[in-house]
């Protein structure tokens, strides 16, 4: 690169534009028709995607966390508040001395 050398010409990069007879009002209304001549990019939307993952199996955890969160019958609540609420005759009235009700 000596110093005589005239500079380049201006490279222009990309698809380069031409002048059309469409009004802005037609371009703006956007007619498919019209737009398929002028595609860039191809027409993806039949390809199916390789390699994509199947979705996650359940897990133990989130099974019994769907039949906790499930709504049991009426019949069953009050058959487990009474286990709950069973005592022995003799401890009936002894005081707990670790109060986890908060």
């Amino acid at each position: 690169a000596t110093d005589n050398e005239p500079p380049p010409p201006p490279t222009t990069f990309g698809i380069q534009t031409k002048k059309t007879k469409v009004s802005m009002t037609e371009l703006l209304r956007c007619i498919p028709s019209e737009l398929d001549e002028e595609m860039d990019y191809p027409d993806l939307s039949g390809m199916k995607r390789k390699g994509r993952l199947p979705p996650a199996k359940s897990t133990k955890a989130s099974r019994v966390l769907v039949t906790c969160r499930e709504e049991r019958p009426e019949e069953e609540v009050r058959a487990a508040k009474a286990v709950e609420e069973f005592k022995m005759k003799k401890f009936l009235n002894v005081p707990s001395k670790v109060d986890c009700r908060r």
